[in-house]
């Protein structure tokens, strides 16, 4: 029977006496990748945008952070997007971390430096 001290771990259940389960890794705990991206749209990053983006990113495990100057918001909501006032040619920098970070840093990344298609033709224009 062991009698020394017992290590505690922070958040977690004793370490160092391999007995019962351990915690499991926290798939969010990885590494954050970022990549700084230049807003091309001709709009800026306004509501359509946004939520494109917004909706592209919650497909996505990873925790999704979109950054402008000293503001972080929350790359899955299109409201906190819309709170960076991204127009045309402003730096962003986009930050992403989780299992599946390579592939969504790649693809939002993209969505951000796209031109967003505006063209509502095929939409009868509002009456009043």
């Amino acid at each position: 029977m062991y009698t020394g001290p017992i290590e505690q771990t922070p958040g977690g259940p004793p370490a160092g006496n391999g007995v019962g389960p351990q915690p499991p890794q926290d798939r969010m705990n990885g590494e954050t990748l970022r990549r700084v991206v230049t807003v091309a749209n001709p709009q800026g990053l306004h509501m359509r945008p946004a939520a494109a983006f917004a909706k592209a990113a919650r497909e996505y495990r990873s925790t999704v952070t979109v950054c402008r100057d000293d503001r972080s918001v929350n790359g899955k909501s299109q409201l906190d997007l819309l709170l960076l006032a991204a127009e045309p040619g402003a730096r962003l920098v986009l930050e992403v971390s989780g299992d599946d970070a390579p592939s969504a840093l790649d693809a939002l990344g993209v969505l951000l430096e796209s031109v967003f298609d505006d063209d509502d033709s095929g939409d009868p224009p509002p009456k009043g």
